[in-house]
């Protein structure tokens, strides 16, 4: 999936291939379909990185790393004037919806069936992810998603604080790995062991945004020591030597995936 964690997939296949300099190495773009995950269970394709639930038979699971749950909007939307969404903000807004050809318990997972008690509303159709950013981007739809998709010009992303994050899973066969898959798996979760924890990435994110340690703890109904404390924690993690520098290190190197207009 595009937003499944690219830098630690990247970071990850980088490694492999370092090691492993004329390994034939491909990556294909999914959307939660179940033609991609039968190809994993085939043997087709080696093995699958999904944001959120999966159960397909004949393949295992192991959790990667955790990501918030975002509300994507237009640029001009009156919800992007806020720093922080809660569910309530959306619950009565149009939806995009998802290809019928993705997983059900994935499709009813982002379209927040079980929050919603039902299906949402619909407006028009989305054939492909395009579909959906420009379904956004006109202000005629609002989607919920992973904070790393969404980064498109005329978008906006708002945390929806009281959704809890989505874990991130590396999926394969049930029989014993290929030596490079295991070594990619590895990779993978040494990346993740160098990620900020979840308080830390949504602290951050505000960071980024010049708030101050107590507009943030307003914002998320902490208090300014704790926030002090996650932000010194971020800086120790990633080895940097101010609260300036990791605003550099979030909004450049793209620890959150921000979308250069909020958290």
């Amino acid at each position: 999936m595009p937003a499944a964690a690219p830098n630690s997939v990247a970071w990850a296949l980088n490694r492999v291939l370092r090691r492993s300099p004329r390994a034939d190495v491909t990556v294909v773009h999914s959307w939660g379909a179940a033609d991609d995950l039968t190809a994993v269970r085939d043997g087709d394709l080696d093995a699958a990185i999904l944001v959120g639930p999966v159960d397909f038979p004949g393949l295992q699971t192991s959790p990667l790393l955790m990501r918030e749950r975002y509300a994507v909007v237009a640029e001009d939307h009156p919800l992007a004037a806020k720093p922080i969404l809660r569910f309530d903000d959306i619950i009565d807004l149009p939806t995009f919806r998802r290809p019928e050809r993705v997983l059900p318990a994935w499709r009813a997972y982002w379209l927040n069936v079980e929050e919603r008690g039902t299906e949402p509303a619909y407006l028009g159709s989305s054939r492909c992810e395009f579909d959906a950013f420009v379904a956004i981007a006109n202000g005629r739809v609002v989607g919920v998603a992973p904070d790393g998709w969404g980064r498109r010009p005329g978008l906006a992303t708002r945390l929806v604080a009281d959704l809890p994050a989505v874990e991130i899973v590396l999926i394969t066969r049930r029989e014993r790995p290929k030596p490079l898959l295991n070594a990619f798996s590895r990779a993978l979760r040494d990346h993740a062991d160098q990620e900020l924890t979840l308080a830390e990435r949504r602290i951050a994110a505000f960071v980024a945004r010049g708030y101050t340690d107590h507009q943030i703890a307003d914002f998320l109904h902490l208090s300014a020591r704790t926030v002090e404390s996650h932000v010194a924690n971020a800086r120790r993690r990633l080895n940097l030597r101010s609260r300036a520098h990791l605003a550099v290190q979030v909004t450049e190197q793209a620890v959150l995936h921000p979308t250069g207009d909020g958290p």
